[in-house]
């Protein structure tokens, strides 16, 4: 840190920094993470708008790294001594002298043997790994770079494949002008999906480096990612040569053609951002053509689950179903009548789930009726790509919630609550519904936890809100339960009407992880509906338990 900080006192004085003097002081602290907020904020600052700035920093980071390689030297104890007596005798003569040309002389001293030592340290770091045993090493270099994305498509087949199938060849999110950030709603999934065209979709991948460079890029990792490419290369050792004939095919057939390297990097950067049991249950698939399948499965669920419509199109699908529901005219004339347009159009929404839920899809002719509705082109493509009929209509319905539920939020935007509010909340709960809450799962603890706080935040607000939140809380819960089924965790709703959910209720024949089993139709679990999708006959004759132990408070309340 010494020698790091007089090193860039040093650059000051030799050359101009395109830092502030105030900012280039607390350029160490910064690296360190040690530097307060608002000065680390006004750091990035500068590193945004300058490029000058962020090459310079990169220049820094590269030297401080290279101080680790330098072997610690400890001061001897005859030294320690003799600096203790040289700094009595001073105190003694009353002060230090004036030296204030040393002053400004020690950073560019200390700037020079800085350079000297980065200088040295680069020639130690070329000079071993320029030895004859680190040869294959660096003659595979651009490969073992790469091998982890290699390692995560398995085959140049199935790369072919992924490619041919287009399901990474354009981004996916929501429709134009329809976005909105919905991160606040607990366990929200931004509806932004990952894996689509970014800026760094440029080639980046070379068959092979020439010994020079090779050389070049590994002075320049760090001694992690040197310990990773060596690591990699004890793996090829370990491979047969059919393997690794095989490896070596695919970083050339990768290397020569642009294209595949922007479906690689997508669909790696797509399927490390799944949850675990998904990203699982993808890499264990037994065949190239059942791993494409998931792929394309999952990537339809998130097609579908970023739509989203436009108003006149959400008004004119409401109507159509609105006529082909039997609904009682009483009924009709409530729900028409002293309501917004939006409470009004979550009411039959909450219909149309009921009864597709209960029921059934409607006909195809209904639905051909209603793609002519559909005013955007990209909402007639998505559901046009999805063959099961029943999730078209789920990932319609689910894009008419969330679009309701985002016009609503516009117009009513909730409280904020951090972690500290809800663990705060939860302190001032009594016992027995502390207890209720940490007995529910950490998602479900943090979303209940949510919820109390938002009402009663909400009593502060004017009529409006207090009356709109209510509608929203429970037509994002139906949307939640839409997307379950969209994406296969259940074959039906948990949703019972009225705005309440049964928490019981599995919802198809793939229970939870990590729960067992939710509780057997019927009274003594049989009876009428035991046959049911999602329900488990008990015992007959007696009904089974429904318990679960206490648990601590979720993790990120902790």
């Amino acid at each position: 840190m010494f020698l790091f900080d007089f090193a860039i006192g040093g650059l000051a004085m030799t050359a101009k920094s395109a830092f502030p003097p105030e900012q280039l002081e607390n350029i160490a602290a910064y690296l360190d993470g040690e530097l307060p907020e608002e000065q680390a904020a006004e750091i990035e600052r500068t590193l945004a708008t300058s490029p000058e700035a962020r090459q310079e920093l990169q220049e820094m980071v590269a030297a401080w790294e290279m101080l680790d390689v330098l072997p610690r030297i400890r001061a001897t104890e005859a030294f320690t001594k003799q600096t203790l007596a040289s700094i009595r005798v001073e105190a003694a003569a009353g002060g230090r002298p004036k030296r204030r040309w040393v002053e400004h002389a020690i950073p560019v001293a200390m700037w020079g043997v800085l350079l000297g030592v980065v200088a040295a340290v680069s020639f130690a770091v070329a000079a071993h790994w320029g030895r004859q045993e680190y040869e294959p090493v660096l003659e595979k270099l651009a490969l073992l770079e790469n091998e982890p994305l290699y390692r995560e498509v398995g085959s140049l087949k199935f790369l072919q494949k992924l490619h041919e199938s287009g399901l990474f060849a354009e981004d996916v999110s929501p429709q134009d002008g329809a976005a909105f950030d919905l991160t606040w709603f607990p366990q929200q999934r931004s509806p932004d999906i990952r894996g689509g065209a970014s800026d760094a979709d440029a080639t980046w991948i070379v068959a092979q480096y020439d010994r020079a460079e090779a050389i070049k890029r590994v002075e320049r990792m760090p001694q992690a990612e040197r310990e990773r490419i060596l690591a990699a290369f004890q793996r090829l050792q370990q491979m047969s040569s059919d393997q690794l004939a095989a490896l070596e095919q695919l970083h050339r057939a990768v290397a020569a053609d642009p294209d595949l390297q922007v479906t690689l990097r997508r669909y790696v950067q797509w399927l490390r951002s799944l949850d675990v049991l998904e990203r699982d249950r993808i890499r264990s698939a037994g065949s190239d053509d059942e791993r494409l399948a998931l792929v394309r499965d999952a990537r339809q669920s998130e097609r579908l689950l970023a739509l989203r419509l436009q108003p006149e199109e959400l008004e004119r699908i409401i109507s159509l179903v609105e006529q082909r529901l039997p609904i009682p005219e009483e009924v009709r004339r409530r729900f028409n009548g002293g309501q917004s347009q939006a409470a009004r159009q979550l009411r039959f929404l909450e219909m149309i789930a009921r009864a597709i839920d209960l029921r059934g899809t409607p006909g195809a002719e209904t639905w051909e009726e209603l793609e002519k509705h559909l005013m955007s082109e990209r909402a007639r493509s998505v559901l046009a790509a999805e063959p099961n009929i029943e999730r078209r209509w789920w990932g319609l319905l689910h894009a008419a919630l969330m679009t309701v539920v985002e016009q609503l939020v516009r117009k009513h935007p909730p409280p904020v609550a951090d972690t500290e509010k809800l663990d705060e909340l939860l302190d001032q709960l009594p016992d027995d519904e502390r207890n209720r809450i940490l007995r529910l799962s950490p998602e479900d603890a943090r979303r209940e936890l949510w919820r109390r706080y938002v009402m009663r935040e909400l009593q502060q607000r004017p009529k409006a809100d207090r009356e709109a939140w209510p509608a929203i809380w429970q037509a994002h819960r139906l949307a939640q339960e839409i997307r379950a089924v969209i994406t296969g965790e259940r074959t039906s709703l948990r949703w019972i009407g009225g705005g309440r959910f049964d928490p019981r209720k599995r919802g198809g024949e793939r229970p939870p992880f990590p729960r067992g089993r939710g509780f057997p139709n019927g009274p003594r679990g049989g009876g009428p509906g035991a046959d049911r999708p999602g329900n488990v006959p008990g015992p007959e004759g007696r009904r089974l338990p429904f318990r679960r132990e206490p648990v601590g408070p979720p993790k990120d309340m902790t």
